[in-house]
């Protein structure tokens, strides 16, 4: 039980989990692309960006209907790169939320006969 929960704390790092905050944050997918504007083999994208992707859906549809070609493309989706900018302004104390009330509360008692 002791090595169990060793290990889990080992994988369980702040400063990992604020490194892959800040990939998916700063993340620019112009980086998958060549110099012809082809998308590279995913091993060659950088590990930060590799993490920001969310889902791969590989497509098939003619992009120029005057060629009659089919055209093969890499749909990609990210993950939620507001959010993970969210959690770095909040780490880095850039953003606090607060909640304020204005007005009037009024408490009455019933006495108990």
């Amino acid at each position: 039980m002791r090595k169990a929960a060793e290990r889990l704390a080992d994988l369980i790092d702040p400063d990992r989990a604020l490194r892959t905050a800040a990939a998916l944050a700063y993340s620019d997918l112009t980086e998958v692309y060549d110099e012809h504007y082809k998308i590279k083999p995913v091993r060659e994208w950088p590990p930060e960006l590799r993490q920001a992707i969310k889902k791969m859906s590989p497509r098939t549809f003619n992009a120029d209907s005057t060629d009659g070609a089919q055209d093969h493309v890499l749909q990609l989706e990210t993950w939620d790169k507001p959010r993970a900018l969210e959690m770095l302004f909040k780490h880095l104390g850039l953003l606090t939320e607060k909640l304020e009330h204005s007005g009037r509360i009024e408490l009455r008692w019933r006495d108990r006969e």
